[in-house]
Protein backbone atom coordinates (compact mmCIF):
# COMPACT_ATOMS: atom_id res chain seq x y z
CA UNK A 1 0.00 0.00 0.00
CA UNK A 2 2.79 2.43 0.91
CA UNK A 3 4.51 1.68 -2.39
CA UNK A 4 1.33 2.45 -4.35
CA UNK A 5 0.82 5.74 -2.52
CA UNK A 6 4.44 6.76 -3.17
CA UNK A 7 4.05 5.85 -6.86
CA UNK A 8 0.85 7.88 -7.25
CA UNK A 9 2.35 10.86 -5.41
CA UNK A 10 5.43 10.65 -7.64
CA UNK A 11 3.34 10.62 -10.81
CA UNK A 12 1.27 13.59 -9.61
CA UNK A 13 4.44 15.54 -8.79
CA UNK A 14 5.90 14.62 -12.19
CA UNK A 15 2.71 15.83 -13.89
CA UNK A 16 2.75 19.14 -12.05
CA UNK A 17 6.46 19.72 -12.60
CA UNK A 18 6.16 18.84 -16.29
CA UNK A 19 3.31 21.28 -16.67
CA UNK A 20 5.21 24.04 -14.90
CA UNK A 21 8.32 23.46 -16.99
CA UNK A 22 6.57 23.48 -20.34
CA UNK A 23 8.62 24.79 -23.21
CA UNK A 24 7.90 25.69 -26.80
CA UNK A 25 5.13 27.58 -28.48
CA UNK A 26 1.65 27.83 -27.00
CA UNK A 27 -0.78 25.06 -27.89
CA UNK A 28 -3.11 25.54 -30.82
CA UNK A 29 -6.56 26.91 -30.13
CA UNK A 30 -9.31 24.52 -29.18
CA UNK A 31 -12.46 23.97 -31.23
CA UNK A 32 -16.03 24.62 -30.12
CA UNK A 33 -16.43 21.40 -28.10
CA UNK A 34 -12.85 21.00 -26.90
CA UNK A 35 -11.15 22.44 -23.84
CA UNK A 36 -7.98 20.38 -24.04
CA UNK A 37 -6.97 18.51 -20.93
CA UNK A 38 -9.39 20.54 -18.78
CA UNK A 39 -7.90 20.98 -15.30
CA UNK A 40 -4.39 19.70 -16.11
CA UNK A 41 -1.75 20.90 -18.59
CA UNK A 42 -2.04 19.83 -22.26
CA UNK A 43 1.73 19.70 -22.54
CA UNK A 44 4.88 19.86 -20.48
CA UNK A 45 8.56 19.03 -20.53
CA UNK A 46 7.94 15.31 -21.12
CA UNK A 47 4.60 15.25 -22.94
CA UNK A 48 2.25 16.95 -25.39
CA UNK A 49 -1.31 15.60 -25.23
CA UNK A 50 -3.06 18.60 -26.80
CA UNK A 51 -4.49 16.70 -29.79
CA UNK A 52 -5.29 13.59 -27.74
CA UNK A 53 -7.21 15.64 -25.17
CA UNK A 54 -9.16 17.45 -27.90
CA UNK A 55 -10.04 14.12 -29.55
CA UNK A 56 -11.17 12.79 -26.16
CA UNK A 57 -13.38 15.85 -25.66
CA UNK A 58 -15.00 15.23 -29.07
CA UNK A 59 -15.52 11.57 -28.18
CA UNK A 60 -17.29 12.56 -24.95
CA UNK A 61 -19.57 15.05 -26.76
CA UNK A 62 -20.38 13.14 -29.95
CA UNK A 63 -20.37 9.64 -28.34
CA UNK A 64 -19.29 7.69 -31.47
CA UNK A 65 -19.09 4.46 -29.43
CA UNK A 66 -22.54 4.89 -27.92
CA UNK A 67 -24.01 6.95 -25.10
CA UNK A 68 -23.38 4.27 -22.48
CA UNK A 69 -20.80 3.25 -19.91
CA UNK A 70 -19.24 0.98 -22.55
CA UNK A 71 -19.04 3.92 -24.96
CA UNK A 72 -17.37 6.06 -22.30
CA UNK A 73 -14.94 3.28 -21.47
CA UNK A 74 -14.01 3.00 -25.16
CA UNK A 75 -13.48 6.77 -25.41
CA UNK A 76 -11.17 6.60 -22.39
CA UNK A 77 -9.25 3.59 -23.75
CA UNK A 78 -8.75 5.29 -27.12
CA UNK A 79 -7.59 8.41 -25.25
CA UNK A 80 -5.00 6.37 -23.35
CA UNK A 81 -3.74 4.71 -26.54
CA UNK A 82 -3.55 8.12 -28.26
CA UNK A 83 -1.44 9.48 -25.40
CA UNK A 84 0.88 6.46 -25.55
CA UNK A 85 1.26 7.08 -29.28
CA UNK A 86 2.10 10.71 -28.49
CA UNK A 87 4.81 9.48 -26.11
CA UNK A 88 6.25 7.15 -28.76
CA UNK A 89 6.25 9.96 -31.33
CA UNK A 90 7.85 12.46 -28.94
CA UNK A 91 10.50 10.07 -27.63
CA UNK A 92 11.15 7.50 -30.44
CA UNK A 93 14.82 6.68 -29.87
CA UNK A 94 15.86 3.79 -27.61
CA UNK A 95 18.04 5.95 -25.36
CA UNK A 96 15.08 8.22 -24.62
CA UNK A 97 13.45 5.50 -22.56
CA UNK A 98 13.54 7.60 -19.36
CA UNK A 99 11.66 10.45 -21.04
CA UNK A 100 9.23 8.03 -22.69
CA UNK A 101 8.58 6.36 -19.32
CA UNK A 102 7.87 9.76 -17.74
CA UNK A 103 5.49 10.60 -20.57
CA UNK A 104 3.73 7.26 -20.14
CA UNK A 105 3.41 7.93 -16.42
CA UNK A 106 1.65 11.21 -17.13
CA UNK A 107 -0.57 9.40 -19.68
CA UNK A 108 -1.55 6.82 -17.06
CA UNK A 109 -2.32 9.56 -14.53
CA UNK A 110 -4.54 11.37 -17.05
CA UNK A 111 -6.27 8.10 -17.96
CA UNK A 112 -7.00 7.33 -14.29
CA UNK A 113 -8.26 10.90 -13.92
CA UNK A 114 -10.81 10.59 -16.74
CA UNK A 115 -11.92 7.14 -15.54
CA UNK A 116 -12.41 8.47 -12.02
CA UNK A 117 -13.81 11.96 -12.61
CA UNK A 118 -14.90 12.11 -16.27
CA UNK A 119 -18.33 10.52 -16.04
CA UNK A 120 -20.17 13.77 -15.38
CA UNK A 121 -18.84 15.22 -18.65
CA UNK A 122 -19.80 12.28 -20.89
CA UNK A 123 -22.65 12.53 -23.37
CA UNK A 124 -24.30 15.21 -25.48
CA UNK A 125 -25.01 18.46 -23.70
Amino acid sequence: MKRTVKFVVGIVVLTLVSGLLSFGSPAAAHGPVEDGCSAVPDSGLLFNFHDSCDAHDRCYVYTPYGNSSAGRSTCDSVFYQDMLNDCRAMWPIWYQSFQRAGCRGVAWTYYIGVRTFGGVFFGPA
